[in-house]
């Protein structure tokens, strides 16, 4: 009995410290890949023309401000803007920032009464307000 314990005691000392080779044991050896966070202005810079987009009625950019933490967006919602153009661009933004197409369907449904509106993901935040006609769309790093 003495003889079958230490035969028992010593194969799984050889187990513990790896005597089999790595065949014989499962792995998770997974590799993680760490995704690049870009900044606001790499995201709106990689969609071609979204920072020249201009309001139809306006000589003006829709983009109040753009820095690598934060951009803003006014929009006039009774000037046209939302073109096929336009919300495509703007649908490839979210992509880029890791957002679906149903943030663009929820921010354009946006009423005065729904007050400010926020969506997050573990890198971005996006917030939108409506005053009418005038719409703000915030995007921020985390």
């Amino acid at each position: 009995m003495k003889k079958l314990l230490a035969i028992l005691l010593c194969m799984t000392l050889v187990l513990s410290f790896g005597a089999c080779s790595s065949n014989d044991v499962a792995t998770d050896e997974t590799e993680v890949v760490e995704e690049k966070v870009v900044t606001i202005t790499e995201a709106i810079a990689s969609v071609e023309g979204l920072r020249n987009i201009q309001h139809r009625w306006k000589d003006a950019n829709i983009w109040e401000s753009v820095n690598d933490d934060y951009a803003t967006l006014n929009i006039d919602t009774e000037d046209g803007v939302w073109n096929t153009d336009t919300t495509d661009k703007l649908n490839q933004l979210h992509s880029k920032l890791g957002f679906s197409g149903a943030l663009l369907e929820k921010i354009k449904k946006t009423r005065g009464l729904d007050g400010t509106q926020t969506e997050e993901n573990d890198n971005y935040k996006v917030t939108w307000s409506v005053t009418s006609p005038e719409l703000n769309v915030t995007y921020e790093m985390k």
